[in-house]
């Protein structure tokens, strides 16, 4: 007779995704994940068929999660939604040492092909809500997509080095100027504006 499961795939999911918060790809330790929800290494491969398909799934819930996080934005065409964008990136970066430790992680993860593809389908996520947002403009929707994009990824490098401790308010101002220089306007009175 099988022995009832005394911990459910949930539960090891669950210390996986904080193991894998916590340690990074490269770090990613099934003992640790073992040791967490007091099952054997051996259990918890076998549960997930291997350590591999344990990181997979791992990747497919964050992909998941940052899906879900994204659909509920609250994105309309126009510099009001490239401002929204700004925001929430900025509150999804948090303080400067988190920010550092995301950039070397992301950095882990282009190691690893499932991580990889999983950074990949998140950036697909964010460029989707910017292109959702990206107003008609003299470039063509991907051009303007991709000078978006690098304007928050400078600004976010710039806001590493800078005074301002709210990454938030400095990626919003750092857009506004953006959007004043390729004349994409903010309706008066809106958020940030």
């Amino acid at each position: 007779m099988a022995r009832p499961i005394s911990v459910t795939d949930e539960a090891i999911l669950l210390a996986a995704d904080e193991v894998m918060a916590e340690q990074g790809i490269l770090d990613f330790s099934v003992s640790e994940v073992s040791r967490r929800v007091g099952l054997s290494r051996a259990a918890v491969t076998l549960r997930f068929d291997s350590p591999a398909a344990l990181k997979c799934a791992v990747y497919d819930r964050a992909t998941k999660r940052m899906a879900g996080y994204i659909a509920s934005w609250d994105i309309t065409p126009g510099g009001e939604g490239l401002l929204e964008i700004a925001g929430q990136i900025g509150r999804l970066v948090g303080g400067k040492s988190k920010l550092g430790m995301f950039m070397m992680r992301l950095s882990e993860n282009i190691e690893d092909p499932a991580a990889r593809e999983m950074e990949l389908e998140r950036g697909r996520l964010v460029r989707d809500a910017v292109a959702k947002a990206m107003p008609e403009t003299s470039v063509n929707r991907d051009d303007a997509v991709n000078a978006f994009m690098a304007q928050v990824t400078g600004s976010l490098i710039a806001w590493r080095s800078s005074t301002e401790s709210d990454a938030e308010a400095f990626l919003v101002s750092r857009i506004k100027v953006w959007l004043a220089l390729t004349g994409i306007c903010v309706a008066e009175g809106a958020e940030g504006a």
